[in-house]
This record gives structure tokens, C-alpha cells and sequence, in this order.
């Protein structure tokens, strides 16, 4: 009986249920990357993430050059320097950053990091089961400078729940941005002001 009880009760309230606010959610809510361990830089430059590949390239020193997938816990492992953190780091941080440590073992390092594979970033699209009626969340690989219509290529319009109003997500979960666009239009009328770039973590 007391295990029935407990359930009614907590069937009604908000603590970690769908209808829960950021306030409820306190120190379990990161609030600045949607949610993720390690945000995207505010002006939308690439970040690494785990499962990423960069590739570090020292001048004239083979012994620090190579590729690097990002762990897991957002490091990589360097020899001579150890663990290192890059998940959450853009290109220009990170070769920064490694330059301070090599240059403890080369003199003046000259120290370049670019971008291998990515995997860690994606984007999020929520269409109408045509048979269920059920909405359906599906991941997407982000594969950098997608809009709007490259994510509706492809998607029947008798799947979005309402093509006058697609909206985009995005941002601080707290106080996320949310976009609403008339996706019918930018098909029928090409009017493609609301074709919006489209970016990591975006739903």
C-alpha cells in the first residue's frame, strides 16, 4: 500500500519529471551547454568533444606529433605532459595551451591543432510518425554549416507536426531561444528569411 501511495504522489509532482523547471533541477542542470559537460564556445566556433579526433602537429618535433581521439572524460594523453584536457577547447585554445607545456621541453614550440573527425556533434529533429501519429526524436550528425532546409531535405512535410510552425531550440536551458518558422512558405512561396543556421545541440 505504501508503495501505491508513493507513486499517485509522485505521478503529480515536477521534481525530475517532464514538467520540471530549472529551478527544481538546481546543480544537476549545466547551463551552459544545453546540458552537455562541455559547451560550444559562445560565438559558435568549434569546440572538441569526446570521441573527436584532432591532430596536433609540433614543428620539426615527430615525438609530439600525432592524432589524438579525446577520451571519454575530455582528455587526451601526451607523451612526457600526460593528460591533458581538450574537450570544450576551439583550435586556437587548445594549440595554446599545448604550446605552454611542450615548451617545457622545446625550446619555442611552434604548435598547430586542427580538426579530425568529429563525431561528439549533433543536432536533434523531432517528426510525426506517419503510422503511429507519435512524435519521434531522431539524432543527426552535425557536419558543420547546415540550415534549416538541408535538415528538411528529405523529410516529408506530412511528418512535421505543423509545417507552419517549425521551431528551432536552442541555447541556455534555463531560458532556451526558441525560433518559430513557417517552413511551408520557404517551400511554396521561397520565402527563405527564416532558413536559420543550424547548430550544435540545436532540437
Amino acid at each position: 500500500a505504501l508503495f501505491a501511495l508513493v507513486l499517485v504522489v509522485c505521478t503529480g509532482c515536477n521534481v525530475n519529471g517532464p514538467q520540471s523547471t530549472a529551478e527544481e533541477l538546481g546543480q544537476d542542470l549545466n547551463t551552459q551547454g544545453f546540458g552537455r559537460q562541455f559547451p560550444a564556445a559562445p560565438n559558435n566556433e568549434f569546440t572538441f568533444g569526446p570521441g573527436d579526433t584532432l591532430i596536433l602537429n609540433v614543428a620539426d618535433t615527430p615525438e609530439f606529433s600525432a592524432p589524438h581521439v579525446v577520451r571519454a572524460d575530455g582528455r587526451i594523453t601526451i607523451p612526457l605532459i600526460n593528460d591533458v584536457t581538450a574537450a570544450g577547447l576551439t583550435t586556437t585554445q587548445l594549440a595554446q595551451k599545448l604550446k605552454t607545456l611542450i615548451a617545457l621541453y622545446v625550446n619555442d614550440p611552434q604548435v598547430t591543432v586542427s580538426v579530425g573527425a568529429v563525431v561528439s556533434k549533433a543536432f536533434f529533429v523531432g517528426v510525426q510518425d506517419p503510422q503511429q501519429g507519435a512524435l519521434r526524436l531522431r539524432k543527426i550528425p552535425y557536419r558543420g554549416d547546415v540550415v534549416l532546409m538541408d535538415v528538411m531535405t528529405g523529410i516529408p512535410m506530412g511528418q512535421f507536426n505543423d509545417a507552419t510552425a517549425v521551431k528551432i531550440i536552442r541555447g541556455d536551458p534555463r531560458r532556451p531561444v526558441i525560433y518559430t518558422i513557417n517552413a511551408k512558405r520557404m517551400v511554396m512561396y521561397g520565402e527563405t528569411g527564416g532558413n536559420l543556421q543550424v547548430r550544435p545541440d540545436d532540437i
